[in-house]
């Protein structure tokens, strides 16, 4: 039965990646519910807290933010010890507490999801959370730093081939553009292209510095 159950759990998460993948959230929605269920009945904590963590980001589309913060926290905890899940947990925390205006809060997320993706040397993981400090500093009034941060998230895409997802998209079009409001085109294009050229591992310790 306990076998059953476990093997539901991940038929069940391979239809919400399906749902996801069409677009249709609603049933994407269902599909990680039904598969974080069976996971927990069975004690699969890693399959429950991925699932977990997909419907956290669920909730984040559907800016359901207190929803999207428990999800991930209880993520975090089933998938202790796992270093990538605990990487896109902590990423997915710092965003959820900005959207949520908590700025304390995503600073300190931020800062441990960089520390450690920087350790795994995980390029996907650091792009998007480049993108969440960038908003943090835009938001504290560092521009000029912000605009760097910018600048080094797309040197490391453009080197990687990688892209941001759709809510990482978001947040860095919006500081981009208040960043660039606030700096005039020349100024921000002159840190821009800093930040571009910046040694990354430096220039993280330089803006996170900037966050206490």
């Amino acid at each position: 039965m306990a076998r059953d159950r476990r093997g539901e759990a991940l038929a069940l998460f391979g239809l919400y990646a399906a749902a996801s993948a069409q677009g249709d959230l609603r049933l994407a929605k269902h599909y990680a519910e039904e598969a974080r269920k069976a996971a927990e009945e069975v004690s699969d904590d890693r399959t429950a807290g991925v699932a977990a963590a997909s419907l956290g980001v669920l909730a984040l589309h559907e800016r359901d933010y207190a929803r999207a913060r428990s999800l991930f926290e209880r993520s975090l905890l089933a998938m202790e010890g796992e270093e990538y899940g605990t990487v896109a947990n902590l990423g997915n925390l710092a965003l959820t507490a900005l959207r949520l205006g908590e700025l304390d809060e995503a600073a300190a997320k931020i800062r441990d999801n960089l520390e450690l993706s920087l350790r795994l040397h995980d390029h996907l993981s650091t792009v998007h959370a480049l993108a969440v400090l960038a908003a943090v500093l835009a938001k504290r009034g560092e521009a000029e730093v912000a605009a760097r941060v910018l600048g080094a998230g797309a040197a490391l895409r453009e080197e990687e081939g990688l892209s941001l997802q759709e809510l990482e998209a978001e947040l860095h079009d919006e500081t981009e553009a208040s960043v660039r409001d606030e700096l005039g085109v020349s100024i921000f294009q002159s840190e821009l292209e800093a930040g571009r050229t910046a040694e990354l591992s430096e220039l993280i310790g330089t803006a996170i510095g900037r966050l206490d």
